[in-house]
C-alpha cells in the first residue's frame, strides 16, 4: 500500500505442505511507524504424533503457544503445552499410560521456567491392579510437589488386597519428610463369618499422644468354645479384654463348662482384673471354681464334691474354700448312710488356726434292738473346746440296756446307765445317773412273782417304766421319784424297722441341768431326703444341731446347717441350688457363718441363642461387697453382637460391646466404658461398602479423649485408560 509515492504497509506470507501431513505458514508485516510483526505457525497432523505450534514476534517481544501429543504402544501418551509471552514462560508436561497391570501418570506445570526453575508444581499418580482366581490386589500412589510451604511435598498411597487368607487395606499420607507421616492399615482374616473374626488395625501419626495406635480383635466360635480377645493400645498405654467360654462334653451323664473374663491395662489404676468360672461333673464328681482377681489380689470360691448313690447306700463328701487376700475359710464334710449306719462330719477352719469340727454317727446291728450313736464337737472357743456325747441302746421284749455319756473339755459331765430284765418269775431293773454338780443317783428295783407271796424291793426310790409300740415307733419311758420332789423322767423313742428316727430325753430336777435331749431323724428317699441331729443340755450348754437336706429329683438342691448356742458362731450354713428357667441354668452357692455374714456365688448361663452368662459374688466385707460379670452374645447369619459388663468395688463398672454386620457391606464397632477419668468412653468403628472395583471405607478411633478418623475411596473407571484413588477426608481432633 502506497500514499503519494511513499510505502505505508507491506505483507509477506509463505505456506508449505508435505504429503506426510506437515504444514507450515509464515507471515511478516511491516508498517511505517510500527514495530515489525512476524507470525509463524506449524502443524503435524499425524494422530500418533500430533504437533501444533504458533509464534508471534512483535518487535523484540515474543509470544508463542505450542502443543505436543504423542501416543505410543502400551498404550502410553505424552503431552506438552508451551506458552511464551514477554514476562513469563509457562510449560505444562503430562505423561501417562499403562504397562500390563500398572497405570502411571506424571503431570508438571512450570509457570516461570526461564527465571525460576523451582517455580513448578508436579503431580505423579500410579496404580496397579492384579486379579486371578484367588487373589485380587489393587494399589495406588499420589505424589504432589509444590514450592509452597508448608505443603512442599504430599504423598498419599493406598493398597487393597484380597486373597485366600485375608482382606487387607493400607493407607499412608506423608507431608514433607517422614516425620510428618500418617499411616493406617486394616486386615481381616478369612473366612469372615459370625463364627470367625480376626481383625488388626494399626495407625501412626506425628501428633503428640497419638504417635502409635493399634487395635486387634480375635473372635472364634465352634461347637465347644467361644474365644474373644480385644486389644487396644495408644503409645505405651494399652488395654486388653479377653472373654473365653468352653462348653466341653455335655451329655446326660456329664458336664464340663468353663469361662474366663480378663481385663488388663497399663493405666496404673487397674492393671489386672479377671473373673473365671468353671464347672465339671460326671454325676459322681463335681468341681466348681469361681475366682476374681484385681491388681494381684485374688478372691476365690472352690467346691469339690463326690456323690455316689446306689439304692440306700449314699456317699457324699466335699470341700468348699472361700479365700480372700487376707483370710480363707475352708469347710469339708463327709456323709454316708446305708441300711445299718449313718455318719456325718463337718470341719470348718479359718484364720489363725481356728477350726470347728463336728462328727455325728449312728448305727444298729439288729432291727429294733441295738442302736449306737455319738456326737463330737471340737471348736476354738474355750467354753466348748471339746464336746463328746455317746449313746448305746439294746432292747428286746424281756431285756433293755441303755448307756449314754457327756464329756466336755476332757471331763465327764454326765452319764446315764439303765438295765432292765424280766421273765415269767422275776423282774430286775437298775438305773444310775452320774453328774459332777450333784450326788450320784442309783435306783435298783427287783421283783419275784412266780408264786405267793409276791416280793419286791425298791430302795428309797419309786420308779415307773413302760414300753409301747405305736405304728412304726417304739417308745420306752422311765419315771423316777426320790427324796422330796425329786423327779427324773427318761424317754426313748425309736423307729426300729427303718431306723429313721431316734430321740432320747432326760429331765432332771437340778437348776444347772434341767434337761438333756439328743436325737436324729431321716425322711424321704435316696434322691430326696431331709436329715437332722441335735443335742441339748439346758441351761448349762444350750442346744447344738445339724441338718442335711438333699433333693436331686427335680433340678438340684442341697442344704447343710449347724447351729450352736455361742454368740461368736450361732450357726453355719451351706446351700447349693441348680435349676432351669426360661433363660437358662441358674446356679447358687451360699455360705453363711453368722447372722448376715453371707458369702454367695450366683451364675446363670445358656448356650442357646443368644449365649448368656452372668455371675455374681457377694461378701459381707465392706470393701468387697459385690463382684459381678455378665455377657450376652448374639449371632446371626449376617452379623454378631457381644456385650459384656464387669462390676467390682467400690461401685465401679467396666462395660464393653462388640458388633459386626455384613448384611450390606461391612460394619464393625468396639465400645469400652471404664471408671477411669481419662478413659471414660472409648470407641472404635470401621465401615466398608463396595467391592474391589469401587468402595468406600471409614474408620474412627476415640480413645482417652483423643479422636481420629480416616476415610478412603477407591474407584476403577475404564480399566484400560484411567485409575484414581485417594483419601477424601482426614480429620484429627
Amino acid at each position: 500500500m502506497k500514499r503519494k509515492g511513499q510505502q505505508i504497509l507491506s505483507t509477506t506470507s509463505s505456506y508449505k505442505a508435505s504429503g506426510s501431513g506437515e504444514y507450515e505458514i509464515t507471515s511478516e508485516i511491516e508498517a511505517e511507524g510500527y514495530k515489525r510483526v512476524q507470525l509463524t505457525g506449524s502443524a503435524n497432523t499425524d494422530r500418533e504424533n500430533l504437533q501444533l505450534s504458533s509464534k508471534l514476534l512483535f518487535g523484540k517481544d515474543t509470544y508463542g503457544l505450542s502443543g505436543l501429543s504423542k501416543i505410543s504402544q502400551g498404550p502410553r501418551g505424552k503431552w506438552n503445552v508451551d506458552l511464551i509471552y514477554p514476562t513469563r514462560h509457562i510449560v505444562l508436561n503430562a505423561e501417562g499410560g499403562r504397562k500390563r497391570n500398572t497405570f502411571e501418570t506424571d503431570f508438571e506445570v512450570a509457570w516461570d521456567k526461564d527465571k525460576d526453575e523451582s517455580a513448578k508444581v508436579s503431580l505423579q499418580a500410579s496404580g496397579t491392579f492384579k486379579s486371578s482366581r484367588d487373589v485380587t490386589s489393587t494399589s495406588g500412589k499420589l505424589t504432589l510437589t509444590t514450592p509452597f510451604k508448608p505443603v512442599n511435598s504430599l504423598t498419599i498411597s493406598m493398597a487393597y488386597d484380597d486373597d485366600a487368607q485375608h482382606y487387607g487395606l493400607n493407607g499412608k499420607m506423608t507431608l514433607g519428610d517422614k516425620s510428618q507421616q500418617i499411616s493406617s492399615s486394616l486386615s481381616l482374616s478369612k473366612p469372615l463369618s459370625l463364627r470367625n473374626l480376626q481383625m488388626t488395625w494399626e495407625a501412626e501419626t506425628p501428633f503428640q499422644g497419638l504417635n502409635r495406635m493399634d487395635a486387634s480383635v480375635a473372635h472364634s466360635i465352634d461347637a465347644a468354645a467361644v474365644n474373644t480377645l480385644v486389644k487396644v493400645s495408644k503409645g505405651q498405654k494399652s488395654m486388653e479384654l479377653s472373654v473365653k467360654a468352653l462348653n466341653g462334653d455335655v451329655t446326660f451323664a456329664s458336664r464340663s463348662l468353663k469361662s474366663d473374663v480378663t481385663f488388663k491395662s497399663s493405666l496404673g489404676i487397674v492393671e489386672d482384673i479377671s473373673l473365671s468360672l468353671s464347672h465339671e461333673d460326671d454325676g459322681a464328681i463335681y468341681k466348681c471354681t469361681g475366682a476374681f482377681t484385681r491388681k494381684g489380689d485374688r478372691y476365690q470360691a472352690q467346691l469339690d464334691m463326690n456323690h455316689n448313690l446306689q439304692g440306700w447306700q449314699l456317699r457324699n463328701k466335699g470341700k468348699l474354700v472361700l479365700s480372700t487376700p487376707d483370710n480363707a475359710i475352708t469347710t469339708t464334710w463327709e456323709h454316708s448312710n446305708g441300711l445299718n449306719d449313718i455318719t456325718c462330719s463337718l470341719t470348718s477352719s479359718w484364720g489363725s488356726g481356728r477350726e470347728l469340727k463336728v462328727d455325728l454317727s449312728g448305727s444298729y446291728e439288729n432291727i429294733g434292738t441295738t442302736v449306737t450313736g455319738s456326737l463330737n464337737v471340737l471348736s476354738p472357743w474355750s467354753a466348748v473346746r471339746d464336746l463328746s456325747v455317746t449313746l448305746s441302746h439294746d432292747s428286746i421284749s424281756s431285756r433293755c440296756t441303755h448307756n449314754s455319756a457327756v464329756v466336755l473339755n476332757g471331763q465327764k459331765k454326765a452319764s446315764v446307765t439303765y438295765t432292765f430284765r424280766s421273765d415269767a418269775k422275776a423282774l430286775n431293773s437298775d438305773f444310775a445317773l452320774t453328774w459332777p454338780w450333784t450326788e450320784d443317783i442309783t435306783v435298783k428295783v427287783s421283783s419275784k412273782h412266780a408264786q405267793y407271796p409276791y416280793t419286791a424291793v425298791v430302795r428309797s426310790v419309786m420308779m415307773k417304766a413302760s414300753h409301747k409300740q405305736s405304728g412304726d415307733d417304739a417308745t420306752s419311758k422311765i419315771n423316777i421319784d426320790y427324796g422330796v420332789r425329786q423327779t427324773v423322767n427318761f424317754e426313748l423313742r425309736v423307729r426300729p424297722q427303718t431306723l429313721t428316727l431316734a430321740r432320747a430325753t432326760l429331765k432332771l430336777p437340778w437348776d444347772k441341768v434341767s434337761m438333756v435331749d439328743a436325737g436324729y431323724s431321716f425322711s424321704g428317699s435316696s434322691k430326696n431326703f431331709d436329715s437332722s441331729a441335735d443335742f441339748t443340755v439346758q441351761p448349762l450348754l444350750g442346744k447344738y444341731s445339724a441338718s442335711l437336706l438333699l433333693n436331686v429329683v427335680a433340678d438340684y438342691m442341697g442344704k447343710m446347717r449347724i447351729a450352736t448356742p455361742h454368740r461368736q458362731l450361732p450357726y453355719a450354713q451351706l446351700t447349693v441350688t441348680s435349676r432351669k428357667n426360661n433363660i437358662g441354668r441358674v446356679n447358687n452357692i451360699e455360705a453363711e457363718i453368722a447372722p448376715r455374714q453371707i458369702y454367695s456365688l450366683n451364675t446363670v448361663y445358656s448356650f442357646a441363642k443368644p449365649i448368656i452368662f452372668s455371675a455374681n459374688v457377694e461378701t459381707p466385707l465392706e470393701s468387697y461387697r459385690k463382684f459381678a460379670v455378665s455377657m450376652k452374645h448374639t449371632q446371626e447369619d449376617s452379623g454378631i453382637q457381644t456385650q459384656a459388663e464387669v462390676h467390682y468395688p467400690p461401685e465401679q463398672n467396666l462395660e464393653g460391646s462388640f458388633t459386626m454386620d455384613w448384611s450390606t457391606g461391612f460394619q464393625g464397632s468396639l465400645q469400652l466404658k471404664t471408671p477411669f477419668d481419662q478413659y471414660r468412653d472409648n470407641h472404635i468403628s470401621v465401615r466398608h461398602d463396595g467391592d474391589w472395583t469401587a468402595f468406600n471405607s471409614h474408620a474412627e478411633v476415640d480413645v482417652a479423649s483423643q479422636r481420629a478418623s480416616a476415610d478412603a475411596q477407591f474407584q476403577v473407571q475404564h480399566l484400560q485408560h484411567r485409575w484414581q484413588a485417594g483419601p477424601q477426608r482426614s480429620c484429627w481432633a
